[in-house]
């Protein structure tokens, strides 16, 4: 199993996103599995969620379809599918995070730092994707979670 590393920069560090609004962000990275291909049991981190930072919605349009049965899971590592349980990568469109219970990564607040990551279920070769997340910056609130 291989882990790929798709950040924007292709960076282990945090950097401001693009879109400030106060202590809300949004993060966008774009995808071309042609470019990036992964096989099934891969994975792939696409941004970094800082301590105390939560994920409050998601979504992932898919500009090109991969032609052939293929879905994919946004998450944690710890929680695979906590954040989107499963896009298409048949059908051009979006998916956005329903609030399933099964996406429970959602509105959670952590005190530790993880990585936003794809999990395939299917090799990957041709499809490209759009992955957008907002994000919220609850570090003011650290203090008084500890």
């Amino acid at each position: 199993m291989a882990e790929h590393d798709l950040r924007i920069g292709n960076t282990a560090s945090y950097g401001p996103p693009a879109q400030t609004l106060d202590r809300v962000y949004y993060l966008e990275n774009t995808i071309d599995f042609s470019v990036n291909k992964m096989a099934a049991a891969d994975t792939a981190i696409i941004f970094n969620l800082p301590a105390y930072h939560c994920v409050l919605h998601a979504m992932c349009q898919l500009t090109t379809s991969e032609g052939t049965t293929a879905t994919i899971e946004i998450g944690t590592p710890g929680d695979p599918d906590g954040i989107i349980n499963e896009v298409n990568l048949m059908t051009v469109g979006i998916t956005s995070s329903a609030h399933h219970a099964d996406e429970d990564v959602i509105g959670a607040v952590s005190s530790t730092a993880t990585t936003i990551i794809i999990d395939p279920g299917h090799a990957l070769c041709t499809g490209a994707i759009k992955v957008g997340v907002l994000i919220a910056d609850m570090t003011p609130l650290s203090t008084k979670l500890a």
